[in-house]
């Protein structure tokens, strides 16, 4: 599967007509996430606005990136993605700082900003049929779910001897799908693996108190992943 490499470069000025510049932008290479935020012309404190704006997304991404079970303020759209709904919450939380903000101070009451975000993800459904190839090809049975509640409906109907999940789903994330498979007697003995692209030490420990047996981080190493899959399964390569 190829990879797009984005290569993002900013910078903003003053322009010919204003004395200072309203306009604030962030290149978080780490998130994926470019942002520029444009101080609305002629209002008060534009540029308050613009970097509270952004502060608040970078400060957002951060929060949910430490600690992917950090509480959000709204709740997720369950027609989006897990993505897509970080970025508008984002968004609204930004919205609600500068509403807030400028209703304390009478100097700040019509500042504002408009917001572009651009946050580039992975192609999910072309990762999860490259990784089900694969493991056919070694000779395993796969099967297949797009998200946490088709695999537990999934593993009522069929079973499985073993549960890959990403962390970051729709509707239901990888570790409560986990807890959930835990707390019934007839799935709690399956082993799961997570294979997410975050890694942190708190990520790591939330899923193995979760219960998982393997954590997986993207890009995968197959030879080495097949590997993992055979010595939990107890299968002779």
């Amino acid at each position: 599967m190829s990879r797009a490499r984005v290569l993002a470069i900013g910078d903003t000025h003053v322009g010919m007509k204003r004395t200072h510049n309203e306009d604030s932008f962030m290149l978080a290479e780490e998130d994926n996430l470019y942002v520029v935020a444009d101080g609305m012309g002629g209002h008060a404190s534009g540029d308050v606005a613009s970097g509270m704006a952004i502060d608040t997304l970078r400060d957002f991404f951060r929060a949910t990136s430490a600690d992917p079970e950090a509480t959000w303020p709204y709740k997720m759209d369950k027609a989006r993605g897990y993505e897509e709904n970080r970025l508008i919450t984002g968004i609204k939380l930004a919205n609600l700082r500068i509403y807030e903000a400028a209703q304390k101070d009478p100097h700040m009451h019509s500042m504002g900003t408009t917001v572009v975000g651009i946050l580039v993800v992975e192609d999910d459904a072309a990762f999860l049929d490259l990784v089900s190839q694969i493991l056919r090809i070694a000779g395993y049975e796969v099967l297949t779910a797009e998200h946490a509640l088709a695999a537990v409906f999934a593993m009522v109907r069929a079973g499985a001897d073993l549960v890959l999940t990403d962390i970051r789903m729709p509707i239901v994330d990888g570790l409560d799908l986990v807890r959930e498979l835990k707390s019934h007697a007839d799935t709690q003995h399956v082993p799961v693996v997570v294979i997410t692209g975050f890694d942190t030490a708190e990520s790591r420990a939330a899923a193995q108190e979760a219960g998982c047996v393997g954590y997986v981080v993207k890009p995968i190493n197959f030879d080495k992943f097949l590997g993992q899959i055979a010595e939990i399964l107890g299968v002779k390569q």
